[in-house]
């Protein structure tokens, strides 16, 4: 059964009067977020094919109305979320588009304004929920980062389990990716940053499958297998550590990622290794920390375009900094103000800095890259604008294998409860 069949299923059952549906309407609830957002690309030095523009630079309005049903009353319990999203365009040039807020025509110019909006139905018995439709997935293997107006949203299913104790099991089927300035569902491609691999090939098939244990909130152990059919599979082991320390506590996060090439190998060879261990030491409001990280292996590390990896660099404005034998450090620091009496008033500076890197560009000329990162971001605790939030961020990147990068992000986000 298609899934838009399924999920039409599940809705017209759940519109016929009964008592049991009664829960459907009374727990649901309705969200809406209002999202204004800055984004200004400051591209330097000499253009190249992959980088012919100068800059990119625009601004937009974003609505996201998120309408989540409650269950009806019964062993099998049905329910269904409903999500709609809507832009508009405040300011941009053909010049500068591509930002990856608003989607752009054949000719590369900014719409004034497009919508979408995808239904998500949902199954639960138990402790166990099918969900089936859209998705925005948030593991190890597959992040679909809300870094722009939207978020990536795949279509397909989506089995998550907590019938034991301290333990999570997760599996998803996906077919298709609507990217995050764009309205329809298509093929999921593979990414390739510095051309890493064939940016072209693409599938219609990403698997994956996982397990959490999560003990007295002390210690996480992970393992997730992703595979995108015909291009990629991935393997992925994680462990949280939080340890009590006389002042404050110490958070140890380990990562380690296998990649390898299956089926028709469609993207080329795909043989990547990574591991890395990021320390963290928070006290009162101050969170310190400190990285390093290896990739190993003939290639960089894959990944499904227009999503990321859960890799210790996530969160870098510009490069994903998982090149072929690259070897990172980073320091982190963030400050939340409300140590100081000032909630709401948080503050963060993260370097990083990745050596002896390989890019196919560059043959066998190792190359280094580096990103000077700068967050600012404060929210309304009470009256009339309270979670009125706002943010500023400004990366420097600089690099010996592609452009030097200036970027500046304004974000400002409204969140209304309708019921």
């Amino acid at each position: 059964m298609k899934l838009q069949g399924f999920c039409v299923t599940v809705l017209s059952a759940l519109i016929i009067p009964s008592t049991a549906n009664a829960d459907v309407v009374t727990d649901s609830t309705a969200n809406l977020r209002l999202r204004n957002y800055y984004f200004d690309s400051d591209y330097r030095n000499t253009s190249t094919p992959g980088q012919p523009v100068s800059h990119q630079r625009e601004w937009a309005q974003g609505a996201i109305l998120d309408i989540r049903s409650g269950y009806t009353d019964t062993p099998l319990a049905l329910g269904v979320d409903l999500t709609g999203m809507t832009a508009l365009r405040l300011d941009s040039a053909p010049d500068r588009s591509g930002t990856g807020l608003l989607k752009r025509t054949d000719e590369g110019r900014a719409e004034s304004g497009y919508s979408k909006g995808f239904a998500t139905a949902k199954l639960r018995w138990s402790k166990t929920e099918l969900r089936v439709g859209g998705h925005s997935s948030m593991v190890p293997v597959l992040i679909t980062p809300p870094v722009r107006l939207f978020s990536p949203v795949f279509r397909g299913s989506e089995l998550t389990s907590r019938e034991w104790n301290d333990w999570t099991l997760t599996a998803a089927h996906f077919d298709r990716i609507m990217g995050r300035d764009d309205d329809r569902f298509e093929k999921m491609k593979m990414a390739s940053p510095f051309g890493r691999f064939a940016k072209a090939a693409e599938s219609e098939k990403f698997d994956y499958a996982g397990v959490d244990y999560t003990h007295a909130n002390a210690v996480k152990l992970s393992y997730y297998t992703g595979r995108l059919d015909d291009i990629y599979q991935q393997h992925y082991l994680g462990a949280l550590l939080t340890q009590a320390l006389p002042v404050g506590q110490l958070v140890h996060d380990i990562r380690y990622y296998d990649s390898k090439d299956s089926g028709q190998s469609l993207a080329g060879k795909v043989d990547s290794r990574y591991l890395g261990l990021m320390s963290n030491w928070r006290a009162g409001g101050h969170t310190l920390g400190v990285g390093y990280y290896e990739v190993s292996g003939a290639t960089g590390m894959p990944g499904i375009s227009g999503t990321v990896l859960s890799v210790h660099s996530e969160g870098a404005m510009v490069s994903d900094m998982v090149n072929r034998d690259e070897q990172n450090w980073q320091f982190n620091y963030q400050y939340d103000f409300a140590a100081s009496g000032i909630p709401g008033l948080t503050a963060r500076f993260r370097y990083l800095r990745g050596n002896n890197i390989l890019v196919p560009a560059t043959g066998d000329q190792r190359g280094h890259e580096s990103e000077r990162f700068v967050q600012l971001g404060y929210v309304v605790q009470s009256g009339p604008l309270a979670g009125l939030g706002f943010m500023a961020r400004n990366a420097s990147y600089h690099s010996t294998f592609s452009r030097d990068i200036n970027q500046t992000r304004f974000n400002i986000e409204y969140g209304i409860k309708l019921w």
